[in-house]
């Protein structure tokens, strides 16, 4: 397993296990434990809920990294623009 920091014992920086359909990677804007909606994949098995967890070099306050169960996966899925809703406790 390879979480988005390239890391293969999968703990993010958050220290929590990188978890398929939860997990994200976001830039330092984003505190860690923030809760990130994203529509398109409200069929998915988190209801398109996502929390994150973890940072990425390549990661800006733009883009996320949505964590994967597979590195094909991710690559079948590719780069996607998608709306996203971002919860602040």
């Amino acid at each position: 397993m390879q979480n988005a920091a390239g890391k293969t014992n999968g703990i993010t920086a958050s220290g929590a296990k990188a978890t398929s359909w939860y997990t994200i990677a976001a830039g330092k804007g984003y505190k860690l434990g923030t809760v990130i909606y994203i529509p398109a994949f409200a069929n998915k098995p988190n209801g398109g809920w996502f929390m994150v967890q973890d940072r990425g070099g390549a990661i800006s306050n733009s883009k996320i990294d949505v964590y994967m169960g597979s590195h094909s996966e991710a690559l079948q899925f590719g780069r996607k623009t998608l709306e996203c809703y971002v919860y602040e406790f």
